[in-house]
């Protein structure tokens, strides 16, 4: 990872920037995808508002010009190297899928999947250089069904780094700047871990969004009650949560 002092500033000034409660769910609802007859659970509806306050800043900042320097959707649609191809999606998510494939056999014939994906919040070019963002509404450290670890602390390794980064690398030729934006109380309870301090020192961006993952929760709450939007009822072992 570049360690850039220009790269610093840009996500303290996205971290820093209020977005009013009211532009978070007008965003949401002026996805050209938003189907007002589909609900989301809680959780995910709290998930898209936290990507949504950072895409926003991001925004912002690219509109008000305070980086004339500053490009977005710098990774073209499509494009390939030998090991991976760049697929953006209708969010602005840039995706790298391997070549490789997996197959999944079913009775109506084969599905093929990539076998490795690395997704990409936000790329951004700062002048020469490249910076990832990756906005994480994950707690500090979770593990899935599938055992396979998850969570901020995970995103943060230093192996995990190298396999996320590493096929924007091949395709940029160049070594790029990395930042890693969560909840202000996970950001809080994990910054004097050993994971985030090895981070920064090699270079990563680790900051917060102004809303603790409860304080969030709540304002995703009131904002659907106010648009009258109901969320999908989860059902854990014969009870609605």
């Amino acid at each position: 990872m570049i360690k850039s002092d220009i790269g610093e500033d840009f996500i303290d000034d996205i971290t820093s920037l209020c977005i009013e409660p009211g532009e978070i769910i007008q965003s949401f609802m002026a996805h050209p995808k938003y189907d007002p007859d589909f609900s989301f659970t809680i959780m995910d509806y709290h998930r898209h508002f936290f990507h949504i306050i950072v895409d926003m800043a991001i925004k912002t900042i690219a509109t008000k010009g305070l980086y004339p320097e500053l490009l977005t959707g710098v990774i073209p649609q499509g494009v390939s190297t030998d090991k991976y191809k760049f697929i953006t999606d209708s969010a602005g998510k840039v995706f790298a899928n391997s070549h490789r494939k997996v197959v999944f056999a079913h009775p109506d014939g084969n599905d093929y999947f990539p076998e490795h994906t690395e997704k990409y919040d936000h790329v951004v070019k700062l002048g020469d250089l490249y910076l990832v963002i990756d906005a994480t509404p994950s707690i500090w450290g979770s593990a899935n069904s599938h055992r396979r670890r998850t969570g901020v602390k995970n995103i943060v390794d230093t192996k995990s780094v190298s396999r996320k980064l590493n096929p924007l690398r091949d395709f940029l030729q160049q070594d790029v700047a990395y930042a890693v934006v969560c909840h202000k109380d996970v950001y809080h309870m994990s910054l004097q871990s050993e994971q985030v301090e090895i981070f920064e020192q090699s270079g990563g961006i680790y900051d917060k969004i102004k809303y603790s993952r409860g304080h969030l929760r709540g304002l995703t709450t009131r904002l659907l009650d106010h648009f009258d939007i109901e969320p999908k009822k989860l059902v854990l072992n014969g009870n609605q949560i």
